[in-house]
């Protein structure tokens, strides 16, 4: 059980958020890092014996929908890691405003007022947290589970224009409070 890694998965670890956490985490010992990218090779490309490597790879697995988190996540060999950190730095940040300058939510299918894209990433999000929360081995004590999320200023002074993007952030923290896993929440 000596020499355990800390697994650090990156989703969206292209883009300019994801790929600097990417560069600090790379920066640390005896860590390997799990990138997400639909820039890059698929996941089945990395996997040996049903499991993925422990070392760090950056694979994609294809787009950010439920069954394509539990198809990743179940290939991860959690008893390898003495931790795991999620970072969730995808998102949809449409400016919500048509040309004639009236509020107009977009891509609104289900009618609750939030562009379905928005909610969408962050239902990956929470579904994401909360299958690692089912695959780790809750015996293990001392296993420690994060989970990164970033939002945006609008998170904070709700801007009309941007309203999908902090309601469903709303809709997220209020899931974060509310369950009761084994992550810590930055």
């Amino acid at each position: 059980m000596e020499n355990l890694k800390d697994l650090i998965i990156i989703n969206g670890v292209t883009g300019a958020i994801g790929s600097a956490v990417l560069a600090e985490y790379a920066c640390q010992k005896n860590t390997c890092i799990y990138g997400l990218s639909r820039k890059a090779l698929d996941l089945n490309e990395f996997t040996e014996n049903g499991k993925l490597p422990d070392k760090t790879l950056i694979c994609s697995v294809g787009e950010m929908y439920e069954s394509h988190m539990l198809r990743f996540l179940t290939r991860i060999d959690f008893k390898k890691f003495k931790s795991v950190t999620y970072v969730h730095a995808i998102g949809h940040y449409p400016f919500e405003v048509n040309e004639h300058g009236d509020i107009a939510v977009t891509d609104d299918k289900d009618g609750d007022g939030i562009n379905d894209k928005c909610s969408r990433l962050l239902r990956v999000f929470r579904y994401t947290v909360s299958c690692i929360d089912r695959l780790v081995d809750k015996k293990r004590k001392t296993f420690k589970c994060k989970a990164v999320l970033f939002g945006s200023i609008s998170d904070k002074y709700k801007p009309t224009a941007h309203a999908s993007s902090w309601k469903s952030m709303e809709k997220t923290k209020h899931w974060a409070h509310c369950v009761e896993t084994n992550f810590c929440f930055y």
